[in-house]
């Protein structure tokens, strides 16, 4: 009942298979025979699509035949449980590239942005702007108010900076805990430095509040 999320005398007697599309956990496609060509145990990960929920299994199937029975081939299926184990991997796979305060990607992700940026003007003569923004006195705010208020200040500033992304060309990653910046592809320096300095004067107009006390930072 846990595993399939509904109470056993509602699926007393009725087909596995008809309680759920079996998807292969890779491509996400339909597995149109699950039981095809199994001639010993194999296990593998499936995704079971329920009509209200969808479940991450590993199943081990097993040929087995019964003493008393002279029909076809009888399978043993075994299926575990592993949404929690995949929940949990694709919350690193999360954090390798992306920050965990503000959603943008991180210093990583940008590393390699810039290394095929690199890559694409060297070999197109394209030109790209590469702005590096470091916020100013964000310490005197998480002194004064603690970790919590400094990452509350780091997300609204990051909303500031994504109304300058206009293109999904352009990229913005936070890559230090008051550090932010963008890459404008195929961008001219003069209207990139326009926008360099209009981020600088909407953050110095930003007036953070914090349990009654205001905050001022620049960059």
């Amino acid at each position: 009942e846990e595993l399939l999320r509904c109470e056993q005398r509602s699926v007393l007697g009725k087909r596995f298979f008809s309680l759920f599309t079996v998807n292969d956990d890779k491509t996400r496609r339909p597995v149109k025979n699950l039981l095809e060509n199994i001639h010993s145990p194999v296990s593998d990960d499936y995704v079971l699509v329920g009509s209200e929920h969808e479940l991450f299994t590993n199943i081990l199937i097993s040929p087995t035949r019964f003493i008393d029975s002279s029909s076809g081939n009888s399978y043993a299926l075994v299926i575990n449980d592993i949404s929690e184990k995949r929940m949990l991997e694709s919350k690193v796979s999360f954090l390798e590239n992306y920050d965990a305060v503000t959603s943008l990607t991180n210093r990583h992700a940008m590393e390699l942005t810039l290394k095929h940026a690199l890559a694409d003007a060297k070999k197109h003569s394209a030109t790209h702007v590469f702005c590096y923004i470091s916020l100013d006195k964000i310490k005197n705010v998480t002194d004064a108010a603690g970790h919590a208020a400094g990452d509350a200040l780091i997300k609204k500033v990051a909303i500031i900076l994504k109304r300058f992304i206009k293109t999904k060309r352009n990229v913005l990653s936070r890559v230090g805990y008051d550090d932010f910046a963008i890459l404008f592809r195929e961008q001219d320096p003069g209207p990139a430095l326009a926008l360099v300095k209009e981020i600088r004067r909407q953050i110095e107009l930003l007036d953070f509040v914090w349990q009654g006390h205001k905050f001022k930072v620049t960059a």
